[in-house]
């Protein structure tokens, strides 16, 4: 299969080819809470500040558990408890 580099770049950009099953909730359709354009800055922001590794990290974790627990300052805590 040839493909042209956007193609492949398209491919390696859906986390779906390496999450076996993405979480229910994902398939229930939703108003969104907050523009792309936000999204992109503040994940922009998270990416300078956790580094990259550890946002695709959460990101993936995110598809397969969108209540997984989140580390803050060092310390395992779940989304609904506060900073």
């Amino acid at each position: 299969m040839n493909l042209t580099e956007e193609q492949f770049n398209l491919i390696f950009a859906n986390p779906l080819y390496c999450v076996e099953k993405v979480h229910e909730v994902f398939t229930i359709p939703h108003e969104a809470l907050i523009s792309e354009e936000l999204w992109i800055s503040a994940a922009k922001v998270n990416i300078q500040e956790i580094g990259i590794e550890q946002f695709l990290k959460n990101l993936l974790g995110n598809l397969k558990n969108p209540m997984m627990p989140v580390i803050f300052n060092g310390t395992p805590t779940s989304l609904s408890e506060k900073r």
